[in-house]
């Protein structure tokens, strides 16, 4: 309980800072500090392990050292390409000469909010090549938010079709995490015997899966929660695994369109410059209509 509660101070924590409109790295690199400080105090551990410096406190530094390594090898490394080829665009010019071709025959589209539709589909396909939300959003954004802007498009609905656009999972969920059951089963068999049955639990863990990934904003960290949850309602109630393991791998992406904290909310929020609770309200709707839809299909095509 007290590990819950402590998570569950540090995002408000960020949240605060962030509607008080400090930077929000800042934000979450002074957080990440301190709790990983107050932990280390408490717990008396080390936060490197093994690999300690000598000082607890020193090892906080090292941690993040080591962490940023990583992060700038991998993911890093591919948003400093894309923001990099954004800046160049800009730079000579191509994007705006992109916006004077394309904003002329689409001005005449008489209801433009249309083609903010189109690009919530658009997006959802490329993330087939571009994985990373913050990467696909920053191209696009440099691209098309001049477009949009000149058409007429408040900032709060351009950036809120950016964000639905980016909630859009493909495909099963990662295997490795579908094995990784544990004691959800034993958890499941309760719930199930208390009469929830395989809809009702579906539904129970879709929604749960939404609330947190947009209460932490972590997609990934919460797939190896929800999907080994909707695996063992599958196997309890003789379900089909795969079908519930995508609803989970659903509710954790559909989640990461109603989180503050996430990167693609924070640079679109910032860039259209509108508050993150404007873009949070529009977005509710079509994220519990999809989820609707989703446990819908998936009940009608592989349960009932």
């Amino acid at each position: 309980m007290i590990p819950i509660i402590c998570t569950l101070l540090m995002i408000v924590i960020v949240i605060a800072g962030v509607v008080k409109k400090f930077h929000p790295v800042t934000v979450f690199f002074a957080v990440s500090l301190v709790s990983l400080a107050i932990w280390s105090l408490v717990t008396g551990q080390s936060a490197v392990g093994d690999a300690t410096t000598g000082n607890i406190f020193l090892d906080i530094f090292e941690y993040a050292y080591s962490i940023i390594q990583t992060q700038i090898s991998g993911t890093m490394l591919i948003c400093a390409s894309i923001f990099g080829y954004v800046g160049f665009m800009n730079k000579i010019g191509a994007s705006q000469a992109f916006t004077a071709i394309l904003a002329r025959p689409l001005s005449k589209i008489k209801q433009p909010y249309v083609l903010l539709g189109i690009l919530i589909a658009v997006e959802s396909f490329l993330k087939l090549v571009i994985p990373s939300a913050a990467s696909l959003t920053a191209l696009l954004f440099a691209i098309l938010y001049p477009i949009f802007a000149q058409l007429g498009c408040s900032g709060a609905s351009i950036a809120s079709a950016f964000v639905l656009g980016t909630c859009i999972t493909w495909g099963p969920a990662d295997a490795g995490v579908i094995g990784k059951i544990g004691g959800m089963t034993l958890l499941v068999e309760v719930l199930n015997g208390l009469g929830g049955g395989v809809v009702v639990l579906s539904v129970l863990g879709v929604l749960v899966g939404i609330v947190v990934v947009a209460c932490t904003g972590s997609y990934t960290a919460n797939l190896n929660i929800f999907v080994p949850f909707l695996v063992s309602v599958a196997n309890v109630t003789g379900a089909n695994p795969l079908a519930l393991a995508q609803l989970g791998n659903m509710a954790c992406g559909l989640g990461s369109g109603l989180t503050p904290v996430s990167a693609t909310m924070l640079f679109l929020t910032g860039e259209c410059k509108v508050d993150f609770p404007i873009v949070l309200k529009r977005n509710i709707l079509p994220i519990l209509a999809a989820a609707v839809t989703g446990i819908i299909v998936t009940m009608l095509l592989h349960v009932l």
